[in-house]
Formats: C-alpha cells, structure tokens, sequence
C-alpha cells in the first residue's frame, strides 16, 4: 500500500511531466511562422494569444511553469507537516475546500497503537513494583491487637467532647502509624514505629474499661535524658467505638542507679519504681488534678511524674458516624448537666434567703430540690440542720448537723448550734461535752464559755 507522503510525490511528478510535454506539443516548426489561410492543421488563435513560437511568450511560460512548482513544493511541505502532526496526535484531518488529505497509512497507525500499548503496560508494571505489602494486624481478643495512634487537636481535654480525631484510611494508618500492639494475654505487647522500624516492650493492666501501659525506657547508645518510663492511663471509650482515650505521663528518675544497661545501650531498672507502685500513683489526687497549668508531680526526691496531655488510639476500621453519634449524645449531657447546675445554684441561692426571712418551709423545699440535682455540700447539711431547727424538728436538727461535722469536724457554728439543740432536747451531758469539744479549738470563744459553765454548775445540781 502507498502512504500518503508517497502519494504526494507521486502526484508533484505527474504534473511535472504533464507540464512539459504540454510545452513541448506547443512548439512549432521555424520555417512555418506565419498562419497559410485555411489549410487544414491551421490553428486559430485567440484575440488575447499570440502563436506558440514567439520568444517573449516562451519566457513567460517558462516563469509560470517555476512559480507553480514552488507553489506544488510549498504544497506538498504543508502536507508533510500535517501528516507528521496526525501521527503525533496533535490533531485529526479536516474537510477543507481543496484536495482531501489522504489518511496514515494503517501499518503506521499499528505501529503507533503498539508503542502506546507498551507505554501503559510499562506504566502498570511500574506501579506494581512501588506497591508495598501491608502486614496482617494481629486477631483481636478484647483488648489485644493493633491499635494505631491518631492526632488529637486539643492536647488537654480531659474529655473526647469536641475533640477531632486524625483518623486516615485503614491501610495508611496500618503502614505508616505509630501502634500499640497489645497480646492476646492482655498482659504485655510492644509500640510499634514504623518510620524507624524500631519497637519498644510494653506492659500491660486492665481493669474493666480502664487501661494502663507502662513503657519502660530502653534505648542504644549512652543516656542523655532523665527519662525513665512513659505511662498511659486509658479509658476503653464504649468498646464498639474502638477508641482508646486518656492521658499520658513521663517519669524522669535523676539517681544513675535507676538505669542499668544491655548490649547496645541502656535501659530502665525496672525494680528502682516497680509498675505497682507507679500504678498507685495515678490514683492520687494530686496527680488527678494535673492540668496544662500544673503538670508535675514530685516523687519524693528521686523522681518527678510529668502531665504530658491527652492521646488517642483507634482500630484500623475506625468509624467516624458512630463517633460522631457519641460526640451528638456528649454534647446533649453536658447541655443538660450545665441547666441541672444552673438550677441547683439558683436553688441554694433561693434557700438562703428564704432562711433569713425565716421562711423555713421554703428553705427546705429549695434545699430538697438542690438535693435532687447533685447538691452534696456541707452548706446544704448547715441550711437543712438550722431550718428544722427553726420548724423545732430536733431530730432531723441533730441528724444533719452530724452531717456537716462529719465532712468538716472543726466547724465550730455547727457545733454550737447541736450543743444547742442537745440542750432543747434535755440532753444536757452531750451539750456540754460539744461545748468543751468548740473550747479546744477555739478557748476565745465567749458564747461556749458561758454555756458550758451553767451546764457543768446544772448538771452538779447548783
């Protein structure tokens, strides 16, 4: 089969020739110069031609005949560039006014196809060999298996309210996260790093929905930091959110016999802070109480207990819906919680000035209704104690003023005030022992001076 740029040449040769023989047949013979009437062979010629052997004509057709090849030249140029331009897929043939631009020739556009079928088959084999195995996560017993370490964006929210999670696409999370990897014991697992390819040895206790890590410190090379142990104290946040939450502390030992060595490096002496007793210290108050403001705890003089904030650990299938569902119900019991504690202040605010006004019925009711929304304070003992006091009610007096003096042993006006309804009550002996009691800790106090010495001269019978 010819291809187009044959035809092309082709076509210019053609012409070519044509033109030249049509030259050549124009020519006439030298001695027969002039027309001889009407004999036949006589050629008539037109009012604008002139005969063929004339030497100005002959020029003439000769410069012609130059100009046409150079457009026939310039012609088939263009052409070659615009089948170059079809094969490189610049472009598609076009309808034009003139001659049709034939097609490619078909063994070219197979050619073609098979180069760019190789293209994407290198493409693909390419893409096959960058892709990387994810290991299989370990099978899930309760708390054992993989749990992957997720951003948080508030650092020391105690709670998960509010808080957003940087959960990504499980394979990414599988490859790339920092992970927990707890055994099937419960009892012990490893932190895994993938970008160092390193892990760390961990120690594991459950308690119900709460979970402690303890990650003591081994590491190569010499030491040049006082840490000592990491710790993790966890809430498993309702099981099937798959969502480990809580806080986490470092321990920095500064005596050099808390660290003891291994082959590459150094390593924690585990038996200078057992894990019992670093697990006692999470349950102190002091250590409970550690916020973004306070965050250390001293022990004793070889070690400080460090707040370090919040972390988040999910499973590799993570959902957010079920977490956004528990974000939904938080938030609707922290509104409710703020409107029960608005009322119970405005109840205790209310029960106040109804005592002063002695409006003891009142007082109590509003003190009940405090009750019913979590009130729990001494306050509220003191008010119920003094207006059963007023409504002459001794019993219920005496039982809610032992209330207060069991929160607060060494308020005094509570004291008083029993003493005082002992004395109503004809219990004189542990009126005055109550007023001997308010004399120990406070000798300047007149009014428990003076009654308790007219009780000791009562009860003498003077």
């Amino acid at each position: 089969m010819i291809s187009g740029r044959s035809r092309l040449n082709l076509l210019a040769l053609l012409t070519s020739l044509l033109f030249v023989g049509g030259v050549v047949a124009g020519e006439g013979d030298d001695t027969n110069d002039e027309p001889a009437g009407d004999t036949p062979g006589d050629v008539e010629w037109g009012e604008e031609s002139g005969p063929p052997g004339d030497d100005d004509d002959s020029a003439e057709a000769e410069t012609e005949a130059e100009t046409e090849a150079e457009t026939e030249t310039e012609a088939e140029t263009e052409a070659e560039t615009e089948a170059e331009g079809e094969f490189e897929g610049e472009g598609e043939f076009e309808e034009d006014t003139g001659d049709q631009l034939p097609p490619p020739d078909e063994d070219d556009i197979d050619s073609w196809e098979e180069t760019v079928e190789k293209q994407e088959l290198n493409q693909v084999v390419e893409r096959e060999e960058v892709k990387v195995e994810v290991e299989a996560e370990p099978e899930r017993i309760g708390i054992s298996g993989n749990w992957y370490q997720v951003g948080v964006d508030c650092l020391y929210c105690e709670t998960i309210l509010g808080q957003n999670l940087d959960v990504q696409e499980p394979d990414v999370m599988r490859q790339f996260f920092d992970h927990l990897q707890i055994e099937p014991s419960a009892a012990e697992g490893k932190l895994v790093y993938p970008s160092e390819g390193i892990n760390r040895p961990l120690i594991v206790t459950q308690e119900d929905d709460r979970v402690i890590i303890l990650m003591y410190v081994i590491d190569v090379g010499e030491r040049t930091t006082p840490l000592y142990c990491t710790v993790w104290d966890l809430r498993w946040i309702l099981r099937d959110q798959k969502l480990l939450y809580g806080r986490r502390y470092s321990v920095d030992a500064y005596q050099p016999f808390a660290y003891g060595t291994w082959e590459k490096g150094y390593k924690a002496d585990e038996t200078f802070l057992p894990k019992e007793q670093i697990r006692t210290f999470l349950d102190l108050s002091p250590v409970a109480a550690l916020d973004e403001t306070e965050k250390r705890f001293p022990i004793g003089e070889k070690a400080m207990l460090t707040y370090l904030g919040s972390d988040a650990f999910v499973r590799s299938d993570f959902e957010t819906e079920p977490y956004e569902d528990l974000q939904a119900r938080l938030f609707k019991e922290k509104t409710e919680a703020e409107e029960r504690e608005r009322e119970r202040l405005i109840s205790m605010q209310d029960a106040e000035e109804q005592f002063d006004d002695r409006d003891y019925e009142g007082c109590l009711t509003s003190l009940q209704r405090a009750a019913e929304l979590g009130e729990a304070s001494a306050d509220l003992h003191f008010y119920m104690g003094a207006a059963y006091q007023g409504l002459k009610r001794y019993d219920e007096a005496t039982a809610e003023y032992k209330k207060v003096l069991e929160l607060t042993p060494k308020d005094t006006s509570t004291r008083y005030n029993l003493a005082r309804v002992y004395e109503k009550q004809g219990r004189l002996q542990d009126a005055l022992r109550e007023y001997r009691v308010i004399l120990k800790w406070d000798p300047e106090d007149e009014e428990a001076k003076e009654r308790a010495f007219n009780l000791a001269l009562q009860l003498q019978g003077i």
